[in-house]
């Protein structure tokens, strides 16, 4: 065997070393990224349940779509609702709805068929908006679509 030939292994030993490195590395995050993803699922269908529920509790919806065209949804009405379905028996407190997320509710009452949010959690380390609107749809907020200084944290 040539020196030649010993270095040209040695390179090719490198390199394929290299790549299963990568693909050690690239394997372990994308399997930590799927559990996170997983986790942030299990979190928002907890939190869509909890305000859907609320929603749900409301005295001013009553179903009939006439009747609530200028029905306004008041936060202190969207609160207890939120407390009834949210309440941990234990302890007689909000469940770790609230100890875990920051939560707003609106500071003004919402016209029912309005689309603006009623309430919304913040999500992850950005802050991701998610809440219920006034017409009783959970969702991401759309960028600027929610002013911080309409919401109060409720604690």
């Amino acid at each position: 065997m040539t020196d030649r030939t010993r270095q040209e292994l040695f390179v090719l030993g490198i390199i394929l070393g290299s790549l299963y490195i990568l693909a050690a590395l690239y394997s372990y995050e994308h399997r930590r990224q799927l559990r996170l993803n997983k986790e942030h699922d299990m979190k928002k269908q907890t939190v869509e349940a909890a305000l859907s529920s609320a929603y749900g509790q409301l005295s001013a919806f009553d179903g009939n779509r006439e009747t609530n065209l200028n029905r306004f949804i008041r936060p202190l009405e969207f609160k207890k609702a939120l407390e009834v379905q949210n309440v941990d028996y234990k302890f007689g407190e909000f469940t770790s709805l609230v100890r875990e997320h920051k939560v707003f509710i609106s500071r003004e009452a919402v016209e029912v068929n309005s689309g603006k949010f009623i309430c919304f959690v913040l999500f992850g380390k950005g802050g991701v908006p998610y809440g219920v609107t006034s017409n009783g749809e959970c969702r991401y907020a759309l960028d600027g679509e929610i002013k911080i200084n309409d919401f109060v944290a409720v604690q």
